[in-house]
């Protein structure tokens, strides 16, 4: 009996070892690969202009940065009909998550008085593939308004 319960706990330990969240930390080229591929996604049509939330990581700036014009959304163009102008690509999140990254994007135009996700609004997750490339992992959510 004590050999069966000390089996059963030793099994539990292990079970519980193998489920466990094995991220890694993101090196700099992880943040650039992975911003890349998220651009890429959501700018299928025409290159566009980055609007960074103000909480995204500096990590996550930086990466956005090495591909694109990026902006803070406190200096977007005021405009009087939109609140994102078309050629805007409104980057809301793009963070490490687990094994991967988490991103959501919204293109422009947005009018004023919409809800936040108007626009087009794209949520996916990116993860390294068994070849070591980083793409997108999953279907992605879109909202379109």
């Amino acid at each position: 009996m004590k050999r069966t319960v000390a089996a059963l706990i030793i099994g539990l330990f292990v079970v519980s070892i193998v489920n466990a969240d094995v991220s890694q930390p993101k090196t700099e080229e992880d943040w650039d690969t992975a911003a890349k591929v998220a651009i890429e996604k959501i700018e299928w049509h025409k290159k566009l202009m980055l609007v960074l939330d103000a909480d995204l990581s500096l990590q996550a700036r930086e990466a956005l940065k090495h591909w694109r014009t990026t902006i803070l959304e406190n200096e977007l163009p005021l405009q009087d009909k939109y609140v994102l102008p078309e050629g805007y690509l409104r980057v809301r999140k793009f963070e490490a998550v687990n094994d991967g990254f988490e991103v959501t994007g919204t293109v422009g135009p947005i009018p004023k008085g919409a809800l936040l996700n108007c626009g087009v609004t794209t949520t996916f997750l990116i993860r390294k593939g068994a070849d070591g490339a980083w793409t997108q992992s999953g279907p992605s959510s879109e909202v379109i308004c």
